[in-house]
């Protein structure tokens, strides 16, 4: 019994030495597959940029091909998988709804896979019955930065919705410290890190306008300027000082 007792005691031990390094070996694994997705999403908004020559972008009220009808003005409409129209009030939601824009050059069944973080639970656009998803969504968040001008993050701009407007490739004055996307989720990682500013205060997968793709603190990221047509939000990465003129890192 005795022999017995010292057994499963060591066993304890050698685990809970053992548990936590297989975990942290396992996240960073996982970071290492996070990273090479956001990768592969800048290279697919890099290609799609230089096909339309502007970043993904869908303008308030703009009726996207194939709507039935007027969208509503004001408001921002997509074609969201498999083929639904969903209309949203914030055009800064394109943050996640970016897959909408570019579906056409980076197909929902061969790129869903890597547009969400290893490790979340929902990453299938079908049930198990074959029927498409009740609810799919991506995990990698778009920058606000490219989807209006500069001159809203100026600290001079006013709630102006003519700011609205897309960004070209060579507006991007910084594109190796311009920030593009990154995980919003880190699902992979055991227990969820504290929260500040909008971001996981953990290192974050991200890539950037030149497409290439590391994993960084957000909060060492430049601070960001007020947003005037998002309730002064100031979000960092997504609300660069000078918007793709600027830099977050």
């Amino acid at each position: 019994m005795l022999e017995l007792m010292v057994t499963v005691g060591v066993i304890g031990v050698l685990l809970t030495i053992t548990l936590p390094a297989l975990l942290g070996a396992r996240s960073r694994a996982a970071e290492v597959v996070s990273v090479s997705n956001a990768r592969s999403i800048a290279s697919d908004m890099g290609s799609y940029a230089a096909q339309s020559q502007r970043w993904p972008f869908a303008a308030p009220g703009e009726t996207p091909s194939g709507y039935p009808g007027v969208a509503p003005a004001g408001m921002l409409t997509v074609r969201w998988w498999p083929d639904v129209w969903m209309t949203v009030s914030s055009h800064w939601e394109l943050a996640r709804l970016w897959p909408a824009v570019i579906a056409e050059i980076a197909p929902w069944e061969e790129h869903y896979e890597s547009w969400v973080s290893p490790g979340r639970r929902n990453n299938a656009l079908y049930a198990d019955d074959g029927r498409p998803a009740a609810v799919v969504a991506v995990s990698y968040r778009y920058s606000n930065s490219f989807i209006a001008s500069p001159a809203l993050w100026s600290g001079r701009a006013s709630a102006d919705e003519s700011l609205i407007a897309p960004t070209r490739p060579e507006d991007v004055a910084f594109p190796a410290n311009k920030v593009l996307v990154w995980d919003g989720d880190l699902a992979y990682l055991p227990e969820p890190p504290r929260r500040a500013e909008g971001h996981w205060m953990h290192a974050t997968p991200m890539a950037f306008a030149d497409g290439h793709a590391a994993a960084h603190a957000p909060q060492d990221a430049i601070p960001g300027a007020v947003n005037p047509l998002n309730n002064n939000d100031s979000t960092r990465l997504h609300n660069t000082p000078d918007g793709v003129l600027g830099r977050d890192y």
